[in-house]
């Protein structure tokens, strides 16, 4: 499957971080700066500034034409840009948290990851006691990947 086309030239580029800046800055409201305590500026910067990172990985492109758009056209560019914005409101505490090795928060996300990867081998009948082994596996393996890597604020843990 092809991939999206997004900006490569500086002109592109430049109508990429404006594009985003729009879509963030309609999104955010005073509440959400009130809650993150920064200006709408820098939140829409930090957005804009992962957005960017995301296209420059190709991440972006996977994303917009990945599963979740199967037999649908893909993903509108202005449409990612909402999910980042979205996630990112709704995950930056814990991002933070995890960046700053906060054992609570790494806690409670292997837990959950656990928990998920558990109900999963479970319905593919992996019987219980190899199932809580395995899903500790799992739940330890997308820690390390979690830890290791920039978090793309285009999908939320819940997901």
């Amino acid at each position: 499957m092809d991939m999206p086309a997004l900006p490569t030239n500086s002109v592109a580029t430049s109508h990429l971080l404006q594009m985003c800046e729009r879509q963030a800055s309609d999104a955010v409201t005073e509440d959400d700066l009130e809650q993150h305590g920064t200006s709408r500026r820098e939140l829409v910067r930090h957005i804009t500034d992962i957005v960017s990172q995301n296209v420059a990985s190709g991440r972006a492109q996977r994303v917009m034409a990945g599963p979740s758009t199967a037999g649908r056209e893909e993903l509108p560019f202005e449409t990612y840009v909402d999910r980042v914005v979205n996630s990112y409101l709704q995950e930056h505490g814990r991002v933070e948290a995890l960046a700053a090795q906060n054992k609570a928060a790494w806690a409670e996300l292997f837990v959950q990851l656990a928990g998920r990867a558990y109900n999963i081998l479970l319905r593919l009948q992996v019987p219980p006691g190899r199932a809580r082994g395995e899903a500790a596996d799992f739940a330890q393996a997308t820690c390390e990947v979690i830890f290791s890597h920039p978090f793309p604020y285009d999908v939320s843990f819940d997901a």
